[in-house]
């Protein structure tokens, strides 16, 4: 299939287009794409703690897995080398029509993939949009085991560059499985995390306590992950909280976020300083670089009328450059605040979630009276 998708027409794929209703239509482009994934257990400091992390090819997000809108095959050959315990991979969100035993939720579709043992993966990419994939076993995603799934599709809105997945997550320096263990034996709620990750990285305080005795796993002190505009570009983020208890409020200093699309729906496009996004939820937003050229904080906020965490997480942030070559700390301001000050726990608006393309409910067993109104959007131009 030709894409006429680009800049000036991402409403646009091949003969279809963004107000095709991928449920009703469901086509092949006679094209596989193949990925190998091996699962194991790995020391990793992403903060500059040092303690054992569970990766898919041995990262903290895994190898992103791409495919086009209609791909015929998705092929994911999963290893499992984790000595201790079985795993599997689950694709969240992916529509996994007559196909559940590839859905990868062990214990419901499979067995677990046994340690040193292995399992092929296939589906149809028949919806578009940004997901990701993790161990569905136990704690492990919680302990690092995931990554990115996009299936590549036409957008509401234009942009120049897709800068692809930014994940947010809490993180703690003892594994999950040792911090549920705390609270399930000591009958305690969840009492906060450590720190937080963007995309695997963060930077932290670890500084022994006991100048005599230094801590053995304090390595060094991290890195923020950063992200480098150029002035003029429109750039898509596509923003996954994949936290084991977290709700967060995602922004970028001093710019506005349009967002595009949530979890697998493309949206009618709206403008906000920030975004809520709960835990597995994800949201793509189109990021104009318009600021006066600088350094400027990429954060995800605590939601902490959601679940009370301490001030831990508050320091989860990443840095957007217009310079790559700057190394300066960002002093910008945050916008977060005022939504952070609310006393209850709060996601998007519905009301701003209106789906670009308008499903209609089978109202024959509603109550008499009850009327829908269903308002769709149109593009033009794709040829």
């Amino acid at each position: 299939m030709t894409l006429s998708n680009g800049p000036t027409s991402r409403q646009c794929w091949g003969e279809y287009d963004i107000n095709t209703n991928y449920y009703d239509t469901v086509f092949y482009t006679n094209r596989t794409v193949e990925y190998w994934l091996t699962l194991e257990e790995i020391d990793c400091a992403p903060d500059g703690y040092q303690r054992k992390c569970l990766t898919a090819n041995g990262t903290m997000p895994g190898p992103a897995i791409t495919a086009d809108w209609g791909d015929d095959v998705v092929v994911v050959h999963v290893t499992n080398n984790i000595a201790t315990n079985g795993s599997a991979i689950y694709w969240h969100g992916v529509r996994q029509l007559n196909n559940n035993a590839n859905d990868g939720t062990p214990g419901v579709t499979q067995c677990p993939i046994a340690p040193g043992a292995s399992m092929t993966y296939n589906f149809h990419a028949d919806q578009y949009g940004t997901t990701w994939y993790y161990s569905h076993f136990s704690f492990q995603y919680s302990n690092g085991l995931y990554g990115p799934l996009i299936i590549n599709g036409p957008a509401t809105a234009d942009y120049d560059e897709d800068l692809e997945a930014v994940f947010i997550t809490d993180w703690d320096h003892v594994t999950a499985d040792d911090h549920w263990a705390t609270i399930a034996n000591f009958n305690v709620t969840f009492n906060d995390s450590d720190t937080g990750l963007i995309n695997g990285m963060n930077t932290g305080n670890c500084t022994a306590g006991n100048a005599t005795k230094p801590d053995p796993n304090c390595v060094g002190e991290g890195e923020k992950f950063q992200l480098v505009f150029e002035a003029g570009k429109k750039y898509r983020l596509r923003v996954l909280n994949v936290a084991e208890e977290d709700w967060v409020q995602f922004s970028i200093d001093n710019h506005t976020l349009t967002v595009i699309a949530t979890d697998f729906v493309p949206i009618v496009p709206y403008q906000t300083d920030s975004v809520l996004i709960d835990m597995g939820q994800r949201y793509d937003v189109i990021v104009e670089a318009n600021a006066p050229p600088g350094d400027y904080w990429l954060r995800s906020g605590f939601e902490q009328y959601c679940i009370p965490n301490g001030a831990g997480p508050n320091n989860v942030t990443a840095i957007v450059r217009y310079n790559s070559d700057s190394t300066a700390m960002p002093t910008s301001s945050s916008v977060n605040a005022a939504v952070l000050g609310l006393e209850f726990c709060i996601d998007e608006q519905p009301s701003n979630l209106e789906p670009w393309v308008p499903i209609d409910l089978d109202m024959s067993n509603v109550k008499a009276g009850i009327q829908t109104e269903q308002v769709s959007q149109e593009w033009v131009g794709c040829t």
